[in-house]
């Protein structure tokens, strides 16, 4: 079930762990969270490098 309360998935056997996190990396949450990390990564790597260039 997502945040709005809708069901995203329904199932009668178990599902496979790859097609569940498919699932979720599908969702607009998690695609905003991961594009978060993103930017923060390469904010990250800049600043080594500022750091590096300093030095």
């Amino acid at each position: 079930m997502g945040l709005d309360g809708s069901i995203k998935l329904r199932r009668n056997r178990a599902i496979e762990i790859d097609e569940l996190f498919d699932l979720i990396d599908s969702m607009p949450m998690r695609k905003q969270e991961i594009q978060r990390q993103k930017r923060a990564e390469k904010l990250e790597e800049k600043r080594k490098e500022e750091r590096q260039e300093n030095k």
